[in-house]
């Protein structure tokens, strides 16, 4: 009875897509969701991926699993009318096209998240608020690498940042176009392909005159933000060590490749205030 129950679900979801008011919605990728969300589709958004936190209210919904490991059955009791993931080689597309409707976005580069925030205007019936949305992220990334600036790495929070490897924001890909925006040079001055993350010996090589750890805690306490600065301290030869030039920007909304980056690039710039943003 079970299996039968499953089929006939199956079967609807497999079905012709409704009208665009009707639309129900499964995001299996933050970004996009929260994108949703900021057009003013949310309403029509029925289930998330598992960790989806921005809006706040999205946490209300149901999860259905991530676009790399999708929890088909908690998809299918969703309806959707069709699923969003991140178009990545990762994705389990495999797993869902035979069931729904799935349209994979593209989202690595500035040009490519334009245009999916556009997509996604169409899909739900919200160009108007999508291309402002789209705008509005342009506008704050698209900016050339600074000739002069400070040596910057933007590093994610973990419990190894004295003992490596240091997870970074390699310079191409999305926060690392926020850091050009801002006037910033990545201290790692090279595209990355694969992992990006430092081994301690490498970090001291780079040795970054500025030091960002980005943590992705709604709640971080003062206590545990000194404790972050702090990290570093065992590794004296750093330079951002020595001048005590190390910050830390706290808050899911540093994580994002949504709407949520147009900030990220002024949150920079108020963090490392000396940095000329003038060109």
């Amino acid at each position: 009875m079970r299996c039968l129950a499953l089929v006939l679900l199956l079967s609807a979801c497999s079905s012709a897509p409704p009208a665009v008011p009707d639309t129900r919605i499964v995001s299996l990728q933050p970004q996009i969701t929260e994108t949703l969300f900021a057009i003013g589709a949310g309403g029509q958004v029925v289930g998330r991926s598992d960790y989806d936190s921005l809006p706040a209210e999205v946490t209300a919904l149901p999860s259905a699993g991530t676009a790399l490991t999708p929890n088909v059955e908690a998809v299918v009791g969703l309806r959707p009318s069709v699923v969003l993931v991140e178009d990545s080689a990762g994705a389990r597309l495999d797993l869902l096209e035979p069931i729904v409707t799935v349209e994979a976005l593209p989202w690595l580069g500035v040009s490519d998240v334009g245009a999916s925030i556009r997509r996604l205007g169409e899909l739900t019936d919200h160009q108007t608020e999508a291309e402002a949305v789209a705008q509005e992220l342009l506008a704050s990334l698209q900016a050339e690498p600074p000739e002069t600036g400070r040596r910057t790495l933007l590093v994610y929070a973990s419990d190894d940042l004295a003992t490596g490897p240091v997870w970074f924001v390699q310079r191409n890909s999305l926060h690392g176009a926020a850091m050009h925006a801002a006037g910033l040079i990545n201290a790692v001055d090279e595209d990355v392909s694969g992992a990006p993350s430092l081994p301690v010996e490498r970090l001291l090589s780079v040795d970054p005159e500025w030091i960002v750890i980005l943590s992705s805690d709604n709640d971080l306490s003062d206590a545990g933000r000194e404790q972050l600065v702090h990290s570093f301290d065992a590794l004296t030869p750093l330079s951002a060590v020595q001048t005590g030039q190390i910050r830390v920007l706290a808050g899911s909304q540093y994580h994002s490749t949504g709407p949520s980056l147009s900030g990220f690039v002024g949150a920079l710039r108020s963090a490392l205030p000396t940095v000329d943003v003038s060109n």
